[in-house]
């Protein structure tokens, strides 16, 4: 008996969670304010969630807000007759707000209602956001319609995809009354009304509006591009999230300005003492974006580190610290990029730069076409190209060019990139890597050996030779040796190792047996 007194005065004072929520809509079961339109529907449902999270916020009983939400999100429509669902349209129209707690509300409760949706009704209703942001209309119209086809592509990637057209667009505001709710007794018909008439003597063709052939999945993704380059937080933080997500599946290959869009990502992530949702919100972006397309982050990001006056220290040393990351994520994939992520490296390699030797200490570690001698400061980098990059860190540029194909090596005194113009584009997967598998200095850092696993073939270049007028300091070919094939199976299995100032011990697969070359 206590114990149900106790109970009956919690449910009088609302502490009792969800048995308080089913009895919350007894009483409220005759009311109408859920059976008058769908846009009120919408209004109160928005308006009681942000009021519930806002409570939850300032009292720890999260629980109670919890079941708050669940009930007043899922539950209404089997406690009342007449329930109309909630306007779509109109909780779009708040993913504008700059209000974060407003914006997350309005997203959560158009996300449920889409699900409740046939995925024939879903796809009606792509077309029809698809034809408001092909047609003329104001920004805050084309803002919303990009936000809500973004966020429909990463939640209905099927649904999204098998909408899409090349071919002009059917008209569908066809509806007298439009409502982006789909009552019983109506048939489905365009949640949009109308454009307004152009007034008479305005030109009716804009050079800005996208053209009827342009991807629909292409036009999508850059107004949401356009969003994050506004001064919007909040749109900037839901372009970067929608942009992040579903790259991989649904935007890769459709931003046009691909480096400028990097860049932008990484200019916000480095504004994390102005505002730091939004640098970290850039950063986890950017991420999404390298864990794709790792090489295509990587080309901008050495860019911006081999380009003067672009970035300054600070945003130098998170640069490298993201290369150094993605070294450590997508090694294999980078294979390609080594000889000019080295050059950026070598670059910035100061005394000062422990980022920078952070970054040059992965390279070595990680990569067995590369090597470091510690008394002569020099770093050899074998490329997918078949030459070998050797850098004198004391200068901080590169010195050698290194091709098994010439007899001599060149001499290289610029400190910029080499051209990536000219470096074809190879593929690099589970097979061997192409060009340079490994490379290794001598103890004395006068012997460089290269293997190229593709080549079956090891070189021995000596970096200092005799000559009639004493030392030379263009290297030479000392001698070579052709490897026996194996099947490659993983970067880790191949080593370059010393055993003394003239022999080499080749390791280069698992279950083969080491080879010993002297020289």
């Amino acid at each position: 008996r206590e114990q149900r007194e106790r109970e009956e005065e919690r449910e009088r004072e609302g502490l009792g969670g969800r048995r308080d929520c089913r009895c919350y809509m007894e009483k409220m079961r005759n009311k109408l304010c859920y059976t008058t339109s769908p846009t009120l529907t919408a209004l109160h449902l928005l308006t009681s969630i942000v009021l519930v999270k806002q409570l939850g916020m300032a009292l720890t009983q999260k629980n109670v807000c919890d079941n708050l939400i669940y009930f007043l999100s899922t539950n209404l429509k089997e406690n009342f007759k007449n329930y109309q669902e909630g306007s779509m349209l109109f909780l779009a129209e708040f993913w504008r707000s700059p209000e974060e707690i407003v914006q997350s509300s309005a997203q959560e409760l158009f996300l449920l209602c889409c699900r409740q949706i046939t995925n024939e009704k879903r796809a009606v209703y792509v077309r029809a956001w698809i034809q408001r942001l092909r047609t003329r209309g104001s920004d805050e119209s084309k803002i919303t319609a990009a936000l809500v086809l973004g966020t429909i592509a990463i939640e209905f990637p099927s649904t999204f995809l098998s909408t899409q057209t090349s071919s002009p667009v059917t008209p569908l505001f066809s509806s007298p009354n439009p409502s982006f709710s789909v009552s019983p007794s109506s048939s489905l018909s365009s949640p949009f009304p109308p454009p307004p008439p152009s007034p008479s003597g305005m030109m009716t063709k804009s050079l800005d509006i996208p053209t009827s052939s342009e991807p629909d999945v292409r036009l999508v993704c850059r107004e949401l591009v356009k969003l994050i380059n506004s001064n919007t937080v909040s749109l900037q933080m839901t372009a970067l999230d929608l942009l992040g997500k579903g790259y991989k599946k649904i935007w890769r290959g459709h931003i046009g300005d691909f480096q400028g869009f990097i860049f932008k990502c990484f200019q916000l992530w480095q504004q994390g003492n102005n505002n730091n949702h939004i640098s970290q919100a850039a950063k986890t972006a950017l991420l999404s974006f390298a864990h794709s397309s790792p090489r295509d982050v990587t080309h901008v990001l050495t860019d911006l580190l081999l380009s003067e006056d672009m970035l300054n220290m600070q945003e130098c040393t998170s640069a490298l610290l993201f290369i150094r990351t993605l070294m450590e994520e997508c090694t294999y994939r980078l294979v390609s990029e080594i000889d000019t992520i080295a050059t950026a490296v070598v670059h910035y390699l100061e005394p000062a730069s422990a980022e920078a030797k952070r970054a040059l200490n992965e390279l070595v570690q990680r990569y067995p076409m590369v090597s470091f001698h510690q008394g002569s400061q020099m770093l050899a980098v074998g490329t997918t190209e078949g030459t070998i990059s050797v850098y004198d860190l004391k200068q901080a540029q590169r010195i050698h060019l290194l091709d098994p194909k010439e007899n001599e090596g060149s001499d290289d005194d610029s400190p910029t990139s080499p051209r990536r113009e000219s470096y074809p584009k190879r593929k690099t997967g589970p097979t061997a890597p192409l060009g340079i598998t490994a490379v290794a200095f001598n103890s004395q850092g006068q012997f460089i050996a290269a293997y190229s696993h593709t080549e079956s073939e090891i070189w021995f270049w000596q970096l200092q030779s005799m000559s009639f007028f004493g030392f030379s300091l263009r290297p030479q070919i000392h001698c070579s040796f052709t490897v026996p094939r194996a099947k490659f199976s993983s970067l880790d299995d191949v080593l370059v190792l010393w055993t003394s100032p003239r022999s080499v011990e080749l390791r280069y697969g698992k279950n083969v047996e080491p080879k010993l070359f002297t020289i």
